[in-house]
C-alpha cells in the first residue's frame, strides 16, 4: 500500500490519476537489493513512462513485493489530453524513509 501511495501522490502532484482514463496496461517487475532502492526504481520507472512515452498513471490494479522484487500492472493515458499543472522530474534518496507506518519521498521538480 506505502508504495501505491507514493505513486499515486508522485503523479497527484500534476494531475488528480482519478481523472486519466485507464486505457494503456504496463506491467512492472523490479528488483533491487533495499527497499529504499526498490521505492526509488518503482517512482524513476513510472517517471520514465511519463518521459518517454508520455503515459500518465490513471490506476495501480495490481502490486506485489516479496524478497525486494516488485511486480505490479499499471494503467494509464497519454498525458497530452489533460491539463497538467506541472511535471515532476525526478525521485531523489534525498530524506526518503520508509517506516511501518508511513513512506516519504522527496521529488525534484
Amino acid at each position: 500500500e506505502k508504495f501505491t501511495n507514493a505513486a499515486v501522490a508522485t503523479f497527484t502532484i500534476m494531475l488528480d490519476p482519478n481523472k486519466v482514463k485507464p486505457l494503456i496496461k504496463k506491467e512492472i517487475t523490479l528488483t533491487a537489493k533495499k527497499t529504499e532502492s526498490l521505492l526509488y526504481d518503482w517512482i524513476d520507472e513510472l517517471l520514465f513512462y511519463l518521459d518517454s512515452e508520455g503515459w500518465f498513471l490513471s490506476k495501480i490494479e495490481k502490486i506485489e513485493i516479496k524478497n525486494n522484487k516488485l511486480l505490479a500492472i499499471v494503467y494509464g493515458d497519454n498525458y497530452k489530453k489533460y491539463e497538467t499543472a506541472g511535471h515532476v522530474k525526478g525521485v531523489t534518496y534525498s530524506e526518503m524513509e520508509i517506516s511501518d507506518e508511513y513512506v516519504q519521498v522527496v521529488l525534484d521538480m
